[in-house]
């Protein structure tokens, strides 16, 4: 398929897949009489992994190492994605949990306890975390690639 039905696709724009197979994520064939390239099947698996790894916080350098070193399964792959997200919305459950129970103790003048403001804030910053989900990601990854994550959302000491 062509870079722009391939696009339509994904949803993924034209100068995104370029810039992938620029940065060696992706390899689509490449007419050698015209230059064009063509989309196959192994390339929606691959960029699917790539947009994954992604969620998991991995930079696309490092995504291209593990990519290049290894073939991950595409079960794997899959159930990767699918733990992130259950893990995710299980987070924004208990954020809107708290938020429901926030407004139900707003005062009349629209001032809201100190204890459940804070409350807030840290479910928040619980849904935004992306260090919550390391367990999620110790199943499909090694200890090196996960610390690599986790060096970079580690805010640094002041």
């Amino acid at each position: 398929m062509s870079i722009g039905a391939f696009s339509r696709k994904t949803g993924l724009s034209m100068r995104t897949l370029r810039f992938y197979e620029t940065a060696g994520l992706i390899t689509p064939y490449r007419n050698p009489d015209n230059g064009r390239r063509s989309y196959a099947g192994r390339d929606l698996r691959r960029v699917q992994q790539v947009l994954v790894l992604k969620m998991v916080g991995l930079s696309l350098s490092e995504i291209h190492a593990l990519l290049t070193r290894r073939t991950m399964n595409p079960a794997a792959t899959l159930s990767l994605q699918l733990d992130l997200l259950i893990k995710r919305r299980d987070a924004l459950d208990r954020a809107i949990a708290s938020l429901r129970a926030a407004l139900d103790r707003v005062d009349g003048d629209g001032d809201t306890a100190i204890d459940t403001l804070c409350s807030l804030i840290r479910m928040m910053k619980m849904v935004d975390d992306s260090n919550a989900y390391q367990d999620v990601v110790k199943k499909y990854m090694t200890e090196e690639q996960v610390q690599g994550v986790h060096a970079r959302n580690v805010p640094p000491a002041w």
